[in-house]
């Protein structure tokens, strides 16, 4: 079980008359398949069971297809291995639906136990979904493979692992400022990093696409910076392809 500090995560709560993005679940039906991926209006919550409304017409999908904890997936896997868990039924203990508790420090046949501030919290599991922390592929390897498949060298390698690699000047900050970590101790980074990249505003990709979110418009630069990679490597392999035809011209001559 984790040892770490357990924490109450409230950014992923979900607001009745809010648009969320359906996601895909295998609790949603063949026949309400079509509405994964779009965007709903959350109309009302019925134990585990939201009413939305899509296109002028309204549907009936799992809650836990609409809730979005950042960093985790809500999966079905045995409760003493999940890493955390969100509240996807409307409760009689007055827990707001999408409430998420991560790093248990408890769990039993049927209930989980968190400890914040010195003070333990025991929620039943019949009300929640196991939450299974995401794993981040590392970023070298797609690149070492690009160099074993197409035996580029070593310095184009180098010159596309930027345009896949995060760079510095992307990197979100990793801690606060001790005069802000005094002022407010309680603050959890990653929880507002979270809240902040979910949060409706404009924003502009680097080709000057608008979205509503941080979060939309970091997957729009993603595929940007992808095309980008695509690009330059077909300069690089349709520049080796020309230097093959040249070496066989050039034997053919001297033969």
């Amino acid at each position: 079980m984790n040892t770490s500090n357990s924490v109450i995560d409230l950014s992923s709560v979900l607001l009745i008359n809010t648009k969320y993005r359906v996601m895909e679940t295998t609790k949603i039906p063949l026949s309400k398949q079509f509405i994964i991926g779009k965007e709903v209006l959350l109309l009302s919550i019925n134990n585990k069971t939201a009413s939305v409304r899509h296109g002028g017409n309204k549907h009936e999908v799992p809650v836990r297809a609409l809730i979005n904890v950042v960093g985790y997936t809500c999966k079905g896997v045995a409760h003493k291995n999940a890493d955390g868990f969100v509240v996807v039924s409307k409760n009689k203990l007055g827990l707001e639906v999408g409430t998420a508790y991560l790093n248990p420090v408890a769990v039993s046949d049927t209930t989980f136990t968190v400890e914040v501030d010195g003070k333990r919290i025991t929620v039943p599991l019949d009300i929640v979904c196991s939450l299974v922390k995401n794993v981040k592929a590392e970023s070298n390897v797609g690149v070492k493979k690009i160099k074993n498949n197409t035996q580029l060298s070593d310095s184009a390698i180098e010159t596309t692992a930027e345009l896949m690699a995060p760079s510095d000047n992307r990197q979100d900050i990793e801690r606060l400022p001790a005069v802000v970590q005094k002022l407010l101790p309680n603050t959890n980074l990653s929880v507002l990093r979270a809240h902040l990249r979910q949060s409706d505003g404009v924003y502009a990709d680097y080709e000057g696409n608008l979205f509503n979110t941080i979060e939309e418009a970091d997957k729009s630069n993603t595929k940007i910076r992808h095309k980008l990679l695509q690009d330059k490597l077909m300069v690089l392999v349709n520049k080796r392809i020309e230097n093959e035809f040249e070496q066989v011209r050039n034997k053919d001559e001297q033969e």
